[in-house]
């Protein structure tokens, strides 16, 4: 899944949230109670309309009995380096370039 936007992200995190919520059957004011925050604002999370902060995402995941890494999309591969990425590196400093199509095994061209 592509996340292109803050506003992807949230509407994602928020609608894993919202998943892991109803396969336990329950409601979001169930859930709001249970971390200590309103029904509206945990809606307006659910939805993607607001942020969730790390507490706040703990304490469902611990209610829901999920792990955190299940509201989040997969991190962009960062064993990998693209030939644009190197060509920026290269304009900046030469020597950093080198080093790291040494180490990504890549070619630098300008």
């Amino acid at each position: 899944m592509k996340v292109e936007s803050d506003d992807d992200l949230k509407r994602i995190i928020g609608g894993r949230v919202k998943r892991a919520r109803k396969r336990l059957d329950r409601t979001a004011r169930w859930l709001a109670e249970q971390t200590g925050t309103s029904r509206v604002a945990l809606t307006q999370i659910e939805n993607g309309r607001n942020n969730i902060n790390a507490t706040l995402l703990w304490k469902i995941a611990s209610v829901l009995h999920c792990e955190m890494k299940e509201f989040f999309p997969d991190v962009p591969d960062s064993t990998s380096l693209s030939q644009t990425d190197l060509n920026t590196i290269a304009l900046e400093n030469k020597q950093a370039a080198e080093f790291a199509k040494k180490a990504f095994k890549k070619d630098v061209t300008k």
